[in-house]
């Protein structure tokens, strides 16, 4: 079995057993009053659990720190209540859930969010944007090739159901008057079905292109294709089970690649403000 199909099956097993935790832990404290030993639990699942539900909910959380620090020392904090808590009045549950919830989350933090990518060998700045094909959600082609005589900002993102995706678009779609300005053409690229697409067209409403990429066409063969990266169970949705590494390209007018993102770390990525300030050192 590939470490993105371990991948896939821990990150849905592990946001379901850390619910689990989070609520039976805050249940408990509600119950039995203020519970050092539960306390200790919550703080070792609930801020991940916040995190993510801040993503999920409010689309506004784009990136993270690298590490989760705060998450981290949290944890640490809730293992220590937990810990003591075992220690005085015995048993050994509370102790067992702190310890579960905060390695799972330590793995999720230094190994899931660990991309282990290499970075692609036809996005280099400096080179030409290669030649690709990719969709609009009503099926007509669009070749990257149509850029050319305008600069663009092409990001790759995994789909609807990636919540830093969806907020990372947002950000990006309420700086487009600023792209606009510049002559700077949009293009949002995704493997997920043309009906997600077009939902996340009618979600902005902002003159960008939204498009498909078919069966991951371009991703392979741009060195970008994240295999069996879909989260296990996503599949009910109509995504496929192979998506693609978030990626942010900027190209000038003559289609030179003039910056890449290739983050190894699907929570840190680019701020709006970054690609525009590559824009204006290079005179647009």
């Amino acid at each position: 079995m590939s470490k993105n199909s371990i991948k896939r099956v821990f990150v849905s097993v592990f946001l379901s057993v850390l619910t689990g935790i989070t609520v039976f832990s805050g249940y408990q404290s509600a119950v039995l009053g203020l519970s050092v030993g539960w306390m200790g639990v919550f703080l070792t699942s609930a801020p991940l659990m916040l995190m993510l539900g801040r993503a999920f909910v409010m689309s506004n959380l784009a990136r993270t720190s690298e590490r989760l620090p705060l998450i981290t020392g949290l944890g640490i904090l809730g293992v220590l209540l937990a810990a003591y808590a075992t220690f005085n009045a015995g048993g050994l549950l509370v102790l067992g859930l702190a310890l579960v919830s905060f390695v799972g989350v330590q793995v999720y933090n230094y190994w899931y969010s660990d991309l282990s990518r290499t970075a692609s060998p036809f996005l280099q700045e400096g080179e030409s944007l290669p030649e690709f094909t990719v969709y609009q959600p009503d099926g007509s082609p669009f070749s990257s090739k149509d850029l050319v005589g305008k600069p663009a900002l092409i990001l790759f993102y995994r789909g609807n159901w990636c919540p830093l995706c969806m907020a990372q678009i947002k950000e990006i779609a309420a700086q487009y008057r600023h792209m606009a300005d510049r002559g700077i053409e949009v293009l949002l690229i995704s493997p997920q079905p043309e009906s997600q697409t077009q939902q996340l067209a009618d979600k902005f409403e902002v003159p960008f292109k939204f498009l498909v990429d078919r069966n991951n066409q371009a991703a392979v063969q741009l060195q970008i294709a994240m295999v069996n990266g879909l989260p296990l169970g996503l599949e009910a949705l109509g995504y496929e089970g192979d998506t693609v590494f978030p990626t942010a390209i900027a190209v000038d007018a003559s289609g030179v690649i003039i910056y890449s993102d290739q983050t190894s770390n699907y929570r840190v990525r680019p701020e709006p403000e970054d690609y525009l300030s590559v824009y204006a050192a290079h005179g647009i």
